[in-house]
């Protein structure tokens, strides 16, 4: 017959496999459901970096956006929105929503804010910042 503390120990490992399942199990479908939706792979600038005044800003997504409901925002280091022309996108999802920069940009922190959707509406927004020097 097993030991009292033989008994404690099965049932304590036993106990901290269940958890863990519990805790995975939590865990995955938000995990799994946060990448079956559109998310941002890349952009130029990209986040956190130093750049000369960009011409545009390129942001590629993990599937297409759908450009009717996608906007851009840029934002300068005086908080107010830099002008932008109208958000463009080939459907190629190798290419990205690309946005002509036409205002006025200085030296200085920007913050590019977006919104887009996948193809089945689900709503996705974020923002990223970069410098200018």
């Amino acid at each position: 017959m097993p030991s009292r503390r033989s008994v404690l120990r099965r049932l304590a490992a036993a106990l901290v496999v269940v958890a863990s399942v519990g805790a995975i199990a939590a865990v995955a479908p938000a995990y799994a459901s946060a990448r079956l939706h559109l998310y941002l792979v890349k952009s130029e600038p990209s986040k956190g970096d130093t750049v000369a005044t960009p011409k545009a800003v390129k942001l590629w997504f993990s599937e297409a956006a759908t450009i009717a409901v996608t906007t851009v925002r840029l934002t300068g280091p005086d908080g107010k929105n830099v002008a932008l022309g109208k958000p463009t996108f080939t459907g190629d999802v190798k290419q990205p929503v690309e946005v002509a920069v036409t205002g006025a940009v200085s030296t200085g922190r920007y913050t590019v804010a977006y919104k887009t959707a996948s193809g089945d509406m689900h709503p996705v927004t974020g923002e990223f910042t970069f410098v200018v020097r």
